[in-house]
């Protein structure tokens, strides 16, 4: 029966379906063979560094242990970027055509000041790319599973069987491992200068204004001494803007026994307002509750005082979102930064007080990021935020 198969398709046509099968067939041959060949070139280290974009992570990558090192194992640029399975490999091909865009039609990274501004946004999508992709090109070399923890260094001892209990990526702790790190910080001060250019224009008539750094308040329009400290990320309430000052309103909650500060909520130590002794008796009390927790008295309080038209915003989303960015940039490199909701609103202060000194964060970066880790705690949820 084949063979009568084999005679008919030799003789169907003046072309024979069997010479075309065959043609088609060798032609498949050498087009896959070309196709791979051009894939393989494309995947090389050769390849990658001989675009001059590229000369400056080439150069960072050449002192990274990923490509000299004690065992002579060296990971080259596709085994970190590039997928080895095929439908992610051809997926990610795909997507470099975009580079090619970016080389070619509208330069973008084509000088080495161009390439710097844009930093911190390519990294940023590498490691969002890797964090959603579990790390797959780094397991190809590095799995858990096949880890002698005992063996690593102690704070890989330490860190490794965390990651691995709280499903933590490679990506969320080692980044930087083969290029240098953006300067995070330059672009939070960039952010905040942003927010600065919008305080300038604020509408002091405003339902609420929130404060964008430690400012000031007085007792008087005129005073020039203060009568207290307003802290980062304050929300107040204008009653009159006609002044040199605007006049303010600051809510909250006191503690029995420490009246000076006025606290964002009841039971949590999220700092509104410090207040001088002379200030303390012109505060307004409202209620006054006893948490059954712990057995503290709390009462509902407002001081009205003068603060000077600057730094204060209207509209806070953006400050929050600074806030949620200065805590990914600062936190987030050296290990996986745990959501906010980790902890719980006052157990934050102790966590974020043990690790600044590893950063270079302002004291009001501090404040900042700490109201914002407050809010958004295991026990507060992002209540008393507006």
């Amino acid at each position: 029966m084949i063979k009568r198969l084999w005679q008919h398709m030799w003789a169907a046509s003046p072309l024979p379906l069997a010479a075309l099968i065959i043609a088609g067939g060798i032609g498949g041959v050498i087009f896959w063979g070309g196709f791979n060949t051009a894939m393989e070139v494309t995947n090389s280290l050769e390849f990658c560094t001989s675009c001059h974009e590229m000369q400056p992570v080439y150069q960072e990558y050449k002192t990274s242990v990923h490509y000299q090192n004690n065992s002579g194992v060296r990971a080259e640029c596709p085994d970190c970027h590039v997928p080895k399975e095929w439908g992610p490999k051809i997926i990610r091909k795909i997507q470099a055509s975009n580079e090619l865009y970016h080389k070619f039609i509208a330069p973008s990274i084509d000088t080495p000041e161009k390439f710097e501004a844009n930093r911190l946004r390519l990294a940023k999508h590498v490691w969002q790319t890797m964090k959603e992709t579990d790390s797959r090109e780094c397991r190809n070399c590095h799995s858990f599973e096949t880890m002698k923890i005992d063996g690593q260094r102690e704070k890989a001892q330490k860190m490794h069987p965390k990651a691995i209990k709280e499903g933590s990526t490679c990506i969320d702790c080692h980044k930087g491992i083969a290029h240098k790190l953006p300067d995070l910080s330059a672009a939070s001060k960039q952010a905040f200068e942003m927010l600065k250019e919008q305080s300038k224009t604020v509408n002091y008539n405003s339902s609420h204004l929130t404060t964008l750094a430690t400012a000031s308040i007085y007792l008087n329009d005129e005073d020039s001494k203060a009568a207290g400290r307003v802290l980062p990320a304050t929300t107040v309430e204008p009653v009159d803007s006609g002044g040199k000052r605007v006049k303010v309103k600051v809510s909250g909650w006191s503690q029995k026994g420490a009246e000076k500060i006025i606290y964002a909520m009841q039971g949590q130590r999220i700092f509104n307002t410090a207040l001088s002794k002379t200030a303390v008796p012109l505060v307004d009390r409202g209620e006054t509750i006893t948490l059954e927790s712990t057995g503290q008295e709390w009462t509902a309080v407002s001081f009205t005082g003068f603060m000077d038209k600057k730094n204060m915003i209207s509209e806070d989303k953006a400050l929050w979102s600074y806030a949620g960015d200065l805590y990914e940039n600062s936190c987030s490199v050296c290990h996986n930064a745990p959501s906010p909701s980790h902890f719980m609103a006052n157990q934050w202060i102790g966590v974020l007080k043990s690790m600044v000194r590893y950063t270079a964060l302002s004291k009001d970066e501090q404040r900042l990021l700490q109201r914002y880790l407050q809010l958004n705690a295991q026990d507060t949820g992002g209540k008393g935020k507006h």
